[in-house]
């Protein structure tokens, strides 16, 4: 039973009242003992369910802090080079996005009026535009192919397969890809390096080119 006392509360026992809050604690102790227990079950069972299907040797196998430091050791150049890969995209995006704001620009303009100049710039800049696309979309693949690398390297420390083959085949279509993606890139830079008038004449062609390839 519970009274008050100024600022306090104490618990005063009435007879009869000492068996049933016994009762009570006796009940609890019960429930608390058997939840205990069916946690150290569970428990047990999820060790053995682990155990059989072999996470415990795969947690044996990678527990090694200097196996994964060399693992972290070798993925360094990967890293690094997809680095390298992420600053050539923002030096392409950029190109390819003045090259598609000025193609809009000269189409907006020959909607509105003729202009011969104008459009002999169109088919040199759509094929600029077309290299820079190129070299995008090969340095993105290139950087999801090192990705890949990256990954089958911790990947090998999990498994008992081999995986070096794979590793050396992702790595070389890495840099199969980075090879296209600047090679897209020389020959556009190539074609804006120009002057006026060879800029001109190569548009002609292209122009002529493309229609025969149209016809």
């Amino acid at each position: 039973m519970l009274r008050g006392r100024g600022d306090r509360l104490s618990f005063v026992e009435t007879p009869g009242q000492a068996p049933a809050l016994a009762n009570r604690l006796g009940v609890f102790g019960f429930c608390f003992d058997r939840v205990a227990l069916q946690s150290r079950m569970k428990g047990s069972l999820m060790i053995e369910l682990l155990a059989s299907v072999g996470v415990s040797d795969l947690i044996a196998r990678t527990a090694s802090t200097p196996k994964v430091q060399g693992i972290l050791q070798t993925s360094l150049a990967p890293v690094f080079l997809l680095a390298g890969i992420g600053a050539f995209l923002n030096v392409m995006n950029g190109r390819l996005t003045w090259l598609v704001e000025r193609v809009n620009l000269i189409e907006s303009a020959l909607e509105e009026r003729d202009n011969v100049r104008l459009a002999e710039q169109l088919p040199l800049l759509l094929r600029r535009q077309r290299y820079a696309h190129h070299a995008v979309n090969l340095s993105t693949a290139a950087a999801l192919m090192i990705c890949l690398v990256v990954a089958l390297l911790f990947v090998s420390a999990f498994v008992r397969t081999a995986m070096g083959t794979w590793v050396a085949i992702a790595w070389i279509g890495a840099m199969g890809l980075i090879f296209a993606a600047l090679t897209f890139f020389l020959r556009e830079t190539s074609l804006a390096t120009r002057n006026l008038a060879d800029s001109r004449e190569l548009s002609r062609k292209i122009a002529e080119k493309d229609g025969e390839a149209s016809a």
